[in-house]
């Protein structure tokens, strides 16, 4: 009996085994091959897909299909195991929570719609930051440029929501405000008209919570989220949000503190390294003070570490002249300095870094203010105590930086506003202090610590406080 038990213990581990061997995740972009039997399961609305079922394999692999064959049948395998949680709860009051999209089953709402992909059209060669497009006329073909291919599994599944989207009658404007403003076709009017922008915020709002996805594609799909209600509509949406000021010390603590109770200071955590921390969407990237150690993103938790650190953090990490670097800013127009030269994306179809000179003495910090309209406005302040803009013109992809009558600490390292002209500002001497733009003087001092090497804003959004992401 106990030989017939381990006989039956060891066949039903190896089943176990084989099973998890043949297991396919399609939500991870490792994955090398595709069962036959599922692909079979969604041919009859992607009739194209019928081209790799032909075979007596059981499975079919991405050097057998074509790489970007593979990322497509893959990306349309996930959405169709897409699992969305029930978790989130609509808020009236908060845009995060809209579902212009209201099924749980996200699969049937697409393959309503969609049922055809063309790969790398001739358009997809006029702007090589076009990820996707649709002609209404032509329903249900959905064209896929390159940078499709290269995106994380949840920002493929948006992609194709949003793009399904406009078969519905939803078309898009040019931004009037935000990162975008001036862009013909690269915003929605607002986010109540439940547009293709409208269910991209949807679908990264959930999407972060889907635990299929893993831990580094679901904070890119909260940042998405977060960069969507910000700069894709003309006119804002409301959300429900706490305003928080990170900092950080020469011991290398990380601490918050609410815009409105700035006396209550919370520790968030104690990095490896003391570092500069920059805020940017729902994450941080880092910069620790010694600069033999790597630049790298992680999440505002400081708990996932994310695989793509931007092109600032590229930069500086690919340079071995490290010391010669200065100032980073994320917000606004975003510029990262080496040799007193600022770097940054400028142009309509910019995909590297452009250098402008700064020839008005040496670059001493980037603030970044409020514009008429409330957006962040990036500045340059000189060693003399000078205030000027940084500007990109996007039609002709050229940077200029141009004199202000704005007044500002001549000892700010870092600073930037907040809201009705309170702005917060990290000394030469490592204090933190807010300072009143209208009045040109300081208003408090907000730790007695003169340890800080950096601070940075942080809008934490209600929907995303307590989201699940380990």
């Amino acid at each position: 009996m106990k030989n017939s038990l381990m006989k039956l213990g060891l066949i039903s581990l190896l089943a176990t085994l084989v099973s998890s061997v043949y297991a396919q995740n399609y939500f991870d972009k490792a994955e090398t091959c595709l069962k036959v039997a599922d692909i079979k399961a969604i041919e009859n609305q992607f009739p194209q897909f019928k081209d790799f079922t032909k075979t007596s394999q059981d499975k079919v692999c991405r050097q057998e299909v074509g790489e970007k064959w593979f990322e497509l049948v893959r990306s349309t395998l996930a959405m169709q195991r897409l699992v969305v949680t029930d978790d989130l709860q609509r808020d009236q009051n908060d845009d995060l929570t809209r579902r212009p999209i209201g099924q749980r089953d996200w699969w049937t709402y697409y393959t309503q719609r969609a049922n055809r992909y063309v790969i790398e059209p001739s358009r997809c060669n006029g702007n090589p930051n076009v990820v996707a497009f649709v002609y209404p006329f032509f329903r249900g073909s959905i064209n896929l440029c390159p940078r499709f291919f290269e995106m994380d599994s949840a920002s493929q599944i948006e992609v194709l929501m949003h793009e399904v989207r406009h078969f519905d009658g939803h078309a898009h404007v040019t931004c009037t405000q935000g990162n975008e403003e001036g862009t013909p076709g690269a915003c929605d009017r607002q986010i109540k008209n439940g547009g293709s922008y409208a269910v991209s915020v949807q679908a990264n709002v959930e999407l972060s919570y889907v635990e299929q996805l893993n831990s580094a594609d679901r904070i890119l799909a909260e940042s998405g989220a977060i960069y969507s209600v910000n700069n894709k509509f003309n006119s804002l949406p409301t959300v429900k949000a706490t305003q928080y000021i990170y900092a950080s010390n020469t011991e290398g603590e990380v601490w918050r503190m609410a815009e409105k109770n700035t006396d209550v200071k919370e520790l968030i955590t104690t990095l490896a390294d003391p570092a500069k921390i920059y805020s940017n969407g729902s994450q941080f990237t880092v910069y620790p003070v010694d600069t033999t150690k790597n630049a790298y993103r992680i999440d505002k938790d400081f708990s996932v570490n994310a695989a793509a650190i931007g092109a600032f953090a590229n930069k500086y990490n690919a340079d071995a002249d490290r010391k010669a670097y200065g100032p980073v800013v994320y917000f606004g127009m975003g510029a990262i300095v080496k040799d007193n030269s600022l770097y940054a994306f400028c142009g309509e179809t910019a995909t590297d870094l452009s250098a402008l000179g700064f020839s008005r003495g040496t670059i001493k910090a980037l603030p970044t203010l409020k514009d008429e309209e409330g957006a962040d406005k990036t500045l340059v302040l000189n060693d003399s105590g000078d205030v000027f803009t940084f500007d990109c013109n996007d039609k002709t992809g050229v940077m200029s930086t141009s004199a202000t009558k704005t007044t500002l600490p001549q000892e700010m390292a870092m600073g930037f506003e907040l809201s009705n002209s309170k702005t917060i500002v990290l000394t030469d001497a490592g204090e933190l202090k807010s300072y009143d733009l209208n009045t040109r003087a300081y208003e408090a001092t907000l730790s007695q610590d003169n340890n800080w090497v950096s601070a940075t804003p942080l809008k934490v959004y209600n929907v995303f406080e307590n989201t699940p992401k380990k």
